[in-house]
């Protein structure tokens, strides 16, 4: 027997429209709304479970700010981690709270353009843009790049194995230049396995000697239960804390609200 399903089927019109959408450019009209949206800090998974949501999430809680995740509850990470539900907002995005952070994700995703998020009532501490699976084109949607040029800080979240270290080399050559820190989900740095410590891509070394390479520990109830209304842990918000150090020396949103 076929289980049954409520799964929308696509049309191959629509399809054709969304590829029209990507190559003729129509991603650039997501640029104009957001122009009002400040952008502090930007966090790009070079991989999935890399901790790309966890990290973006924990930076927003250090700065009492808000998070935005490019993705939706079907695939994004952010689904269980309110405290309190607003629901969808007018732009299409579903938006709870965790305490004094805001935390937005999309209700749908929209093929052609992802429309800008209401604003903050108050304002915010601190905006982290959580890239999700909007990162990993190659080359990057032009949206995309755009948000990466406003940011004071890019984090690139990648695990403390051997393939982790190819996919942050494949995301530091994406990516290019900028103001740039990398967070490594595992143990402390001393303590990685020779092989991944052998892997870490020449750019990552070079971010390394400057202060820009982090870990993330890695925690076990994250990793079993994900992200939930539990208070983050700890060492997680110690990590965040380093990485918003650079942030606050380039004068963003969050230096200005405190």
């Amino acid at each position: 027997m076929t289980a049954a399903t409520t799964e929308r089927l696509i049309t191959l019109t629509q399809l054709r429209g969304a590829w029209a959408a990507v190559t003729s450019g129509v991603f650039d009209a997501a640029g104009a709304d957001w122009d009002q949206v400040p952008v502090d800090v930007v966090v790009v998974g070079a991989h999935g479970g890399s901790g790309a949501t966890t990290m973006a999430l924990a930076i927003a809680t250090a700065g009492n700010g808000r998070v935005l995740e490019l993705a939706t509850a079907r695939t994004g990470g952010l689904v269980a981690a309110s405290t309190a539900e607003q629901g969808v907002t007018a732009t299409g995005w579903r938006r709870g709270t965790r305490g004094v952070v805001v935390i937005d994700y999309l209700d749908q995703w929209q093929c052609g353009h992802i429309p800008a998020p209401e604003p903050v009532a108050g304002g915010a501490g601190v905006t982290v843009v959580d890239l999700a699976d909007a990162a990993r084109g190659t080359p990057l949607i032009p949206h995309v790049r755009a948000l990466l040029d406003r940011a004071c800080l890019v984090v690139v979240t990648a695990a403390a194995t051997v393939p982790g270290m190819r996919h942050l080399g494949v995301a530091l050559e994406v990516l290019g230049g900028g103001p740039l820190s990398v967070a490594v989900l595992g143990p402390a740095r001393k303590r990685w396995p020779k092989p991944t410590a052998a892997a870490l891509p020449a750019p990552a070394r070079a971010l390394e000697r400057d202060g820009r390479l982090v870990v993330l520990p890695h925690h076990h109830d994250l990793a079993v239960y994900g992200l939930t209304p539990q208070p983050l842990p700890k060492a997680v918000l110690d990590t965040a804390n380093e990485l918003l150090r650079p942030v606050l020396v380039a004068g963003s949103t969050l230096e200005r609200t405190q």
